[in-house]
C-alpha cells in the first residue's frame, strides 16, 4: 500500500486485494474499512475520492486490512454494528448480532400489534369504552393502529436501501448508523406507544444487548430484564446501554444468569413476564464444526453450539418460560432452520398454544412463537 494515496486509490487497492483473498463482497468491505479509517460514511467517501489519506488514516487502514486478511469479522474490526434503530458496540468473543435477530424482534412486535388490533375490533359497538379500557388503549388514538403496518413497511423500505454484505447464517449487514429521526418516527406512529400499563420482557442470552436495548428504545412503557452467562457479554451489554443512554430510567435490568434460572428460583417472577425472547445457541454440533474460520476463531462457541440437534438450550428456555410467562404471554425464539419442526412439537407438549413457525427474509424457517396458556402442564 502506497504512502500517498487518495481515498479512491485506496478503495481500489483494497478491493483488488480482498478479491484475491476470496472476500465475498470486496467493494463493500473496502468501503467499510476505509470509512473506519477516515471516519467518513460511505456517501462521504464517494464525495471525497481525491482526498489524500493522512499518516494516521493510513496506519489504521493497514492494521484493519491485516486483521481482515486473517479472517477477523469486519464488525469486530470496525467495532460496531447496526441493529434496527440503534448502533451497538461489538468485540470478540461476544456474538455479532445478525439481521435474522432483527426479524425476531419485528415478528414479536407484529404479534403484539395484531393483538392490539383485535382489541380495537372487540371494542367496536356498545362495549367500546370497556374494551378500550381492558386493552389499555387511548381510544382517541385508535387510528394509529389501523395504519401502523403501512408506516412500519415504509421504514423497512428505507432500511432496505442500505448496503448488505454476505455472511454466515444469511446476509450479514452493517448499515450506516440509524438516525434519531427514524426512531422518533417509529415511536410517534407505533401503536405500541398506546399502552398505558408497563410490560415486562425477558431477553435470555442477551449478548451485546441487541434485543433488550432495541425493545427499550422502541417501546417506552416496557421494562426489560436481560441475562447472559458470559461475563464478557454482560459487560458489553451494560456498555451499550450506557452509550445509548438506555440505563438511566430504571427500565433495564441486566444480570449474569444460567439462562433464566434465578428467575425460576424466585416465585415473585412466576407468571411475571409478558414476553420471553431468545436467540440461543442453536447450531447443531456437527454443523458448528464446519462453520467458517472467522466464526470458529473469533465468536464464542458458547453462544453458537446448540448440541446434537441444536435444541439443547431451547428445551430449557421453553420450560423456564412456561413458569415465567403470564397467561397469554409470548415465547419467541430464533432457531436453526432444520430444528423448527421438532421444536414446535416439543413446545406443543408444554402449556403453550398457537405454536407457529415463521420464515426469515431468505424464506427459511427461522423463528418459533407460542402463547402461554393459563395452566401449566402436569409433570
Amino acid at each position: 500500500m502506497a504512502d500517498q494515496w487518495t481515498i479512491l486509490e485506496a478503495l481500489n487497492w483494497i478491493e483488488q486485494r480482498l478479491t484475491r483473498e476470496g472476500e465475498e463482497n470486496p467493494r463493500l468491505a473496502a468501503q467499510m474499512l476505509a470509512g473506519h479509517a477516515t471516519g467518513l460514511s460511505r456517501i462521504e467517501l464517494y464525495t471525497s475520492f481525491d482526498k489524500p489519506l493522512d499518516e494516521d488514516e493510513r496506519a489504521v487502514l493497514r492494521e484493519s486490512i491485516q486483521r481482515r486478511l486473517t479472517g477477523e469479522p469486519l464488525q469486530y474490526i470496525i467495532g460496531s454494528v447496526g441493529f434496527r434503530h440503534i448502533e451497538l458496540k461489538v468485540r470478540p468473543p461476544v456474538l455479532i448480532p445478525r439481521p435474522e435477530t432483527e426479524q425476531l424482534v419485528e415478528c414479536v412486535l407484529g404479534q403484539r400489534d395484531e393483538a392490539v388490533e383485535q382489541g380495537v375490533r372487540a371494542g367496536s359497538g356498545s362495549g367500546a369504552a370497556e374494551a378500550c379500557t381492558k386493552n389499555t388503549l387511548f381510544c382517541a388514538e385508535i387510528a394509529f393502529v389501523r395504519d401502523f403496518k403501512a408506516k412500519k413497511d415504509q421504514i423497512g423500505h428505507e432500511k432496505d436501501k442500505k448496503g448488505d454484505i454476505s455472511g454466515h447464517f444469511g446476509a450479514k449487514r452493517h448499515p450506516e448508523p440509524r438516525t434519531n429521526a427514524i426512531s422518533a418516527h417509529y415511536l410517534e406512529n407505533s401503536c405500541t406507544t398506546l399502552s398505558r400499563n408497563p410490560e415486562y420482557f425477558l431477553d435470555i442470552g442477551t449478548g451485546t444487548g441487541a434485543i433488550a436495548l432495541s425493545l427499550l428504545a422502541e417501546l417506552p412503557n416496557c421494562h426489560v430484564y436481560a441475562t447472559d452467562i458470559d461475563e464478557a457479554a454482560i459487560a458489553l451489554a451494560n456498555e451499550n446501554a450506557r452509550e445509548l443512554k438506555l440505563d438511566e430510567d430504571g427500565r433495564l435490568h441486566i444480570r449474569k444468569d444460567d439462562l433464566a434460572s434465578s428467575f425460576v428460583a424466585d416465585e415473585a417472577y412466576h407468571g411475571y413476564f409478558d414476553l420471553v425472547l431468545s436467540n440461543p445457541p442453536y447450531i447443531p454440533t456437527a454443523e458448528y464444526e464446519q462453520l467458517p474460520i472467522e466464526i470458529l476463531q473469533y465468536e464464542s462457541k458458547l453462544a453458537l453450539d446448540g448440541g446434537t440437534d441444536g435444541l439443547d438450550v431451547f428445551r430449557r428456555i421453553a420450560k423456564q418460560a412456561e413458569v415465567l410467562l403470564k397467561p397469554g404471554g409470548i415465547l419467541a425464539v430464533e432457531l436453526h432452520e432444520n430444528s423448527l419442526e421438532e421444536a414446535a412439537a416439543y413446545t406443543q407438549e408444554l402449556s403453550y398454544s398457537q405454536v407457529q413457525i415463521h420464515k426469515d427474509l431468505t424464506e427459511r424457517n427461522r423463528f418459533l412463537t407460542a402463547i402461554k396458556t393459563s395452566r401449566r402442564r402436569e409433570e
